[in-house]
Order: C-alpha cells, then structure tokens, then sequence
C-alpha cells in the first residue's frame, strides 16, 4: 500500500497517538475505555510511523499528494 497521509497529518497523528498512550498508561486505573483508547492511540502511532492509513485508502483519501484532482478520483460524485 502507498503512502496516503501528509506530513502534517503525519504528524498530528504521531503527537495525539504519543500524548494518547502516555495518558493512558500514567492513569490509575485501567479498564475497558482505557483499553480502547490505549488500542486507538498505538493505530495512531502506527500511522503516523508508516504514514498510511487503511480508512482513508478505504474511503479514497489521500493526503500524502499535492494536487487534488477529482476527475482521477476512485469515487465519482454522481449528478
């Protein structure tokens, strides 16, 4: 799979999936929304490593590329 995320997107997946996980595992208590947010936080740290994201492939998004051309686009909008 290519690369479908920008540097900036990069980024602030890297940093929210960061402060995500430290803010997870400094809490005193750890259940089942803690679990989730551990699990969603490393998906995060995962894109923003890889810079690939498997949802917005699946949805057609592409970040990574400069240009925005609609007409060469996966998903067409209908009229």
């Amino acid at each position: 799979m290519k690369a479908n995320l920008g540097k900036l997107e990069q980024g602030v997946r890297l940093c929210l999936g960061a402060i995500g996980v430290v803010a997870v595992l400094r809490s005193d208590a750890f259940g089942a929304i803690e679990g989730v947010a551990l699990l969603l936080s490393v998906f995060l740290l995962l894109n923003g490593l890889t810079a690939r994201c498997y949802l917005w492939q699946w949805l057609g998004v592409n970040t990574a590329g400069g240009n925005c051309d609609l007409k060469t686009s996966s998903r067409q909008v209908q009229q």
